[in-house]
C-alpha cells in the first residue's frame, strides 16, 4: 500500500532476482584509493555479491555458469551465519592496517562451498551444487589476483516448489508473497464494486470525497494485482521484468497520492460555523471547490499554493518510484518526498484535534447544552471526526508497529524464514483502516447529510 515502501526500506526486503548476470570489472586498488572512491559502500575491491541473502531449503541447486574471466576467481557460498561474520571483512574496514590484514581472509573465509575457477586450467564452465541445509544464501565473487580481471557469469538459485519439481525461483522466506496479493487483488476488487453500487444507490448524497476514496479502493486493487503478477513472475523463471518493476513502484506512488487526498479532503480544514480561524492551515486545505462534504472557501492564491503543493509532491513521488534508489540523487528524492509528506500528516494531525477540541467545548457550553436542536449536529461532527481520528492514527503508526513486530516477534535477529508475514501483517492492517474509512465516510442518505453539513444559524 502507500506505507508499503517505506516498510520495505526499513526492514532491507526487497525481492531478489535469482537469475542473475554478473559482468564486474576487479580493478586493484590500495587502502586510500578505495576510500575515495568508496563505491557501494564498499572498502573492497577484490570481492563481488553476486546474490544477497537468499532462502533456499534443503536440496536447493546452484547453478553457475562462467561466460568470461581474465583470471582466477572463486564463487563462495555464505550461509545466513557465515555472511553476517564475512561481510565485516567486506564492509566495515576502517583502517589501513585492518584493510592488509584481511585481505587475504576475503578469499579465505570459511564457507558452505567454494568452486575456483582458472580459465587458462580447465574448460569447465557450468557448476551446480545441491543445498545441503535450509538458509538464506550470499554467493560471492573473489579476484584473489592483484591484476585487472573481467568476470562473466550466470548464476541461478532453484528451490523445489509445491509440486515437488526443482523450478521454485522465490526464496523460501517469500513463497506467501504470491497467494497473498492473490488473496488482496481479490478483497480489494470486492470492496471497489461494493464502493461503487453504494454512490450509484445514493447519487445525490455523492461528492467529490467518495470518488476520491472509491479510486483510491480501485488504486489498491490494481496494485495489488500487479504485484501478484511481479512476484508470480519471480517465481516462475526467476527473471525481473524491469518495466513491471517500476510500474508496481509507480503504482505504489498513485495510491499513496491519493490516499493523502482523501485524508486532505475528509478532515477539517473548515470552520462548520464555529468561528474557527484555519488560515494557519490553508496550505493544507481542500485543493479544489466542493470536493469535500463542506469546507471553508480559500482564495484563488490560496487555491494555487495548495495545488502547487500537491503537485509538487506527486512530481516527487512519480520521479522517486522511477528512479534507481541506489544513487544519492535518488536518495534526495525520497528524503523530499517523505518531508513533504509528514509535513502534510502534521497539518492534518493539529488541524483535527484542534477541531475535535471545538466540538467538545461546544457540547459543553450553555450554549450547546440548551439548543438541544444543535446537540445531535455537533455530537455527530464529533463522533464522525473520532472515528476518523482513529483511522488517521493507525495510519501513522502502522510503519513503527510493524516494524517492531518484525523485529521483536515475526523476524527476530537471526531469523529470516518469516518475511512473507511482515507483509501479510502490514497489508491486514491496511485492509482494516480502509476498511473502517469506507464505513465511516459512505455516502448517506441526503437527509441526514443535510443534517450534518447544515450551518449554523447565528
Amino acid at each position: 500500500m502507500m506505507l508499503h515502501q517505506g516498510i520495505v526500506l526499513l526492514l532491507l526486503a526487497a525481492v531478489q532476482a535469482i537469475q542473475v548476470n554478473v559482468a564486474h570489472h576487479f580493478n586493484h586498488r590500495e587502502y586510500y584509493d578505495m576510500r575515495l572512491v568508496n563505491e557501494d559502500g564498499s572498502f573492497r575491491w577484490n570481492t563481488f555479491s553476486a546474490v544477497q541473502e537468499f532462502g533456499m531449503e534443503k536440496d536447493g541447486e546452484l547453478e553457475i555458469t562462467v561466460l568470461h574471466a581474465d583470471h582466477p576467481i572463486s564463487f563462495s557460498l555464505y550461509t545466513y551465519e557465515q555472511w553476517d561474520i564475512y561481510r565485516s571483512l567486506v564492509f566495515e574496514i576502517t583502517t589501513m592496517g585492518a584493510y592488509d590484514e584481511t585481505m587475504a581472509l576475503t578469499c579465505m573465509y570459511p564457507s558452505e562451498v567454494r568452486i575456483p575457477f582458472d580459465p587458462r586450467a580447465t574448460n569447465e564452465s557450468i557448476f551446480t551444487y545441491k543445498i545441503t541445509s535450509p538458509s538464506q544464501y550470499t554467493l560471492q565473487i573473489e579476484s584473489c589476483t592483484p591484476t585487472y580481471n573481467f568476470v562473466q557469469a550466470h548464476v541461478v538459485m532453484k528451490n523445489i516448489a509445491s509440486d515437488g519439481t526443482l523450478s521454485e525461483h522465490l526464496g523460501i522466506d517469500q513463497l506467501g508473497l504470491v497467494p497473498l496479493y492473490g488473496i488482496m487483488t481479490v478483497v480489494f476488487i470486492l470492496m471497489t464494486i461494493i464502493w461503487t453500487i453504494d454512490t450509484i444507490r445514493q447519487p445525490k448524497s455523492v461528492h467529490a470525497i467518495n470518488k476520491i476514496f472509491g479510486a483510491c479502493l480501485l488504486a489498491r486493487a490494481l496494485e495489488c494485482s500487479i504485484k501478484w503478477w511481479h512476484y508470480n513472475q519471480y517465481s516462475q523463471n526467476g527473471l525481473g521484468n524491469s518495466l513491471l518493476s517500476i510500474t508496481k513502484d509507480v503504482c505504489e506512488q498513485i495510491t499513496t497520492t491519493l490516499f493523502l487526498a482523501f485524508l486532505l479532503l475528509s478532515y477539517p480544514f473548515y470552520h462548520f460555523g464555529f468561528g474557527i480561524d484555519f488560515k494557519a492551515y490553508y496550505f493544507l486545505t481542500s485543493i479544489l471547490h466542493r470536493w469535500s462534504m463542506r469546507r471553508r472557501f480559500l482564495s484563488s492564491r490560496e487555491r494555487r499554493l495548495v495545488q502547487a503543493v500537491f503537485v509538487l509532491y506527486f512530481v516527487v513521488a512519480m520521479v522517486k518510484a522511477t528512479c534507481n534508489s541506489g544513487t544519492e540523487l535518488c536518495q534526495g528524492y525520497i528524503l523530499t518526498e517523505y518531508v513533504i509528506k509528514s509535513l502534510m500528516l502534521l497539518g492534518i494531525i493539529i488541524t483535527l484535534n484542534y477541531s475535535i477540541s471545538k466540538l467538545q467545548t461546544k457540547l459543553e457550553s450553555d450554549h450547546g447544552r440548551w439548543s438541544e436542536s444543535k446537540i445531535p449536529k455537533t455530537q455527530a461532527r464529533l463522533n464522525l471526526f473520532l472515528s476518523l481520528r482513529w483511522s488517521f492514527l493507525a495510519y501513522l503508526l502502522l510503519p513503527t508497529v510493524v516494524l517492531m513486530l518484525n523485529l521483536g516477534v515475526v523476524n527476530p535477529p537471526g531469523t529470516w524464514r518469516n518475511l512473507w508475514v511482515t507483509f501479510l501483517i502490514e497489508e491486514f492492517a491496511t485492509l482494516c483502516i480502509l476498511f473502517h474509512l469506507a464505513i465511516s465516510m459512505r455516502p448517506i442518505h441526503p437527509t441526514t447529510l443535510e443534517l450534518l453539513t447544515e450551518k449554523k444559524e447565528d
